[in-house]
Formats: structure tokens, C-alpha cells, sequence
């Protein structure tokens, strides 16, 4: 069975909405076959799914692959959120990746944010979506109900 199929058919028999549904990439799967991968994800893209490039900056040809490949967001690697606020050049390239994707009309993460000046400057630079420790560690699916209504009643309490 083809790739895009079996995604496909294991939302169906879950009842899940494809576009609820975001699928991450890295450009290492793009390398092979990228005809293959093309049409993967374009099959993938057409049921609903979202697609996102993850750790983008960090290959040889990111912006060659967001030409050739139809995502939805673009996710900055965290090597780049990193210097921010010690770098000018690293907010320069953060910057432009930021400017890149919304010219492109897609969704801007970055990833790796651990400090409120990390999440100010991403924040100035228009990331639409922010990620990182600062925010919570990887928890299991078993806690995450539990972090998410603790989030929400401190939500509450600022408003």
C-alpha cells in the first residue's frame, strides 16, 4: 500500500479529520525521490492534511524545497533561536525566514524557545507559532489533559 493511502486510511478507520492533522517533515525525506515525495504529499495535502517542514534552514536547499514542495509551515530549527539576542546575524536570518514564509502565505514556527527574550524577539519578528521549553518539556499523552487545564486556570487568573 502506498504511503499517502495508509495515512489516509488509518485517519478514516480513527475518525480523525485530516485537517486537524499536521504531518512533519525534514528535508532528509525530500532528498530521495523527491517525485515520490511530491506526490506523497500533495495526496497528503489534497485529504485535508496540513504539512509542515520541520528544522527548516538547516539544509543545503531549503528554499529550493519551498519551491518544489507544497507545505504549510515552515518550522525554524532551533540552532538559529538560540543566538537570538546575542547575534545580530542570527536575527537577521531569523527575520527573513519569518518574512520568506509569510510572503509565501505560510505558517511560521520556531522552535527551541527557552527564555522570555527568545520569545519577544521571535514574537517581534512575526513567528505565528512558538515552541520550546520555556513553554513546557515533552510531556506524555497521559499529562496532557492535566497541563492544559493547569495552563487554562492560569490563563484565567491573568485575565
Amino acid at each position: 500500500m502506498r504511503l499517502a493511502e495508509k495515512i489516509i486510511g488509518i485517519a478514516a478507520h480513527c475518525a480523525c479529520d485530516p485537517h486537524q492533522i499536521e504531518l512533519e517533515i525534514t528535508e532528509g525525506v525530500l532528498l530521495e525521490e523527491d517525485h515520490v515525495a511530491r506526490d506523497i504529499l500533495d495526496r497528503l495535502r489534497a485529504a485535508g492534511f496540513r504539512i509542515a517542514l520541520d528544522d527548516f534552514g538547516t539544509g543545503y536547499s531549503s528554499l529550493r524545497y519551498l519551491r518544489r514542495f507544497r507545505v504549510d509551515k515552515i518550522k525554524i530549527d532551533r540552532s538559529f533561536t538560540q543566538n537570538l539576542g546575542h547575534d545580530e546575524e542570527a536575527t537577521a536570518i531569523v527575520t527573513s525566514m519569518v518574512t520568506l514564509g509569510h510572503a509565501m502565505g505560510l505558517t511560521v514556527t520556531a522552535e527551541g524557545v527557552e527564555s522570555h527574550d527568545q520569545m519577544r524577539l521571535l514574537s517581534d519578528a512575526g513567528c505565528n507559532e512558538l515552541q520550546g521549553y520555556l513553554f513546557s518539556r515533552p510531556v506524555p499523552e497521559a499529562e496532557v489533559a492535566a497541563l492544559l487545564a493547569e495552563r487554562g486556570n492560569v490563563m484565567r487568573k491573568v485575565a
